[in-house]
C-alpha cells in the first residue's frame, strides 16, 4: 500500500516532504509489519489475492475488523472483549417439527 512512499524515499535527491513519509512510515513498522512486507513483496513478488467481508448486519463490522486484526497479528490480547464486540447471541429458535411433537405428547 505504502511500496512508492518507500522506495522514493530511500532514493538520493528524495525531497524533505518524501523522506519524512518514509521516515514515518518505518517508525510505524515497529508495531504494523509495513517495512518489512514492502522487503517480501520487492524480494518474492507474491501474486496478490483479493480478500472479502461478508457479513449480515453493519452492527457486525466492528467485531469482524477486529477479529481481523487479531488473525493478522496487529492485535493480541488475552483480555476479554468489551461489550460492544462480543457476538450477540439469537434466541433459540424451535423448529417446527419440534412443536409438533410436543403437542402430540402432551396430548
Amino acid at each position: 500500500m505504502f511500496r512508492s512512499a518507500l522506495a522514493r524515499g530511500e532514493k538520493i535527491g528524495a525531497g524533505p516532504v518524501l523522506r519524512a513519509w518514509r521516515g514515518l512510515l518505518v517508525f510505524l513498522s515497529r508495531w504494523f509489519q509495513i517495512e518489512s512486507l514492502y522487503k517480501f513483496n520487492a524480494k518474492f513478488q507474491p501474486r496478490w489475492e483479493p480478500r472479502f467481508v461478508v457479513y449480515r448486519a453493519s452492527g457486525d463490522l466492528p467485531r469482524i475488523g477486529f477479529a481481523a486484526m487479531q488473525a493478522e497479528g496487529f492485535v493480541n490480547l488475552a483480555l476479554p472483549l468489551p461489550r460492544f464486540l462480543r457476538r450477540r447471541t439469537a434466541p433459540a429458535r424451535v423448529c417446527a417439527h419440534q412443536t409438533a411433537e410436543r403437542n402430540v405428547r402432551a396430548a
